[in-house]
């Protein structure tokens, strides 16, 4: 019994070592090998965008100071979007070209006057030029408000052009201009 556990061992034996000299000779040749390193780059630029949703003011009813009406407000806000800390210039110009105010106009020619600020007591007009607001640095996305205001009274040494106006929808559109 023993010499045939001898046979079958060294049978084994030799197909193993049959199957490793396989492997070895499937096996690509090295003769050597190389490396390198490559730099890898990028400039991120100063990039800011903006965007702005409508603004609503409340409805109103008679706009004279007799009725009882004086002043009708609300905000919005320009959404600032910068690639980098980066100072911006934020100017507003209402289509009409006024500055600091704007029109928004209604049925049969009727116009109601608005006017925008920088602050929400309503004392630093916001337009362009001198009334453009500076914002020192941003980085990542920033609301700023602006806050609008329709009165009777004379305001900001503009005489009051809201008079009793056509019932209906008005409109107005304001021009925001990001200079970075």
């Amino acid at each position: 019994m023993r010499p045939t556990r001898s046979r079958l061992t060294r049978a084994l034996g030799l197909l193993g070592l049959t199957a490793a000299l396989a492997l070895v000779a499937a096996a690509p040749a090295v003769a050597g090998s190389a490396s390198t390193t490559f730099a890898t780059n990028l400039t991120v630029t100063t990039s800011c965008g903006a965007s702005a949703a409508p603004v609503a003011f409340p409805a109103l009813g008679l706009m004279t100071a007799t009725s009882g009406f004086t002043t009708a407000t609300t905000t919005g806000n320009i959404n600032l979007d910068c690639t980098v800390a980066t100072p911006v210039t934020i100017a507003l110009t209402a289509l009409d070209g006024s500055n600091p105010s704007g029109i928004l106009s209604g049925p049969g020619g009727a116009q109601i006057r608005y006017f925008m600020f920088q602050d929400s007591a309503m004392t630093k007009p916001w337009g362009s030029g001198t009334a453009a607001q500076q914002l020192t640095s941003i980085a990542g996305t920033l609301p700023v408000p602006v806050y609008f205001e329709i009165t009777t009274a004379s305001d900001l040494g503009y005489a009051s052009s809201n008079k009793p106006a056509a019932p209906g929808a008005y409109t107005g559109t304001v021009s925001v201009s990001a200079s970075y």
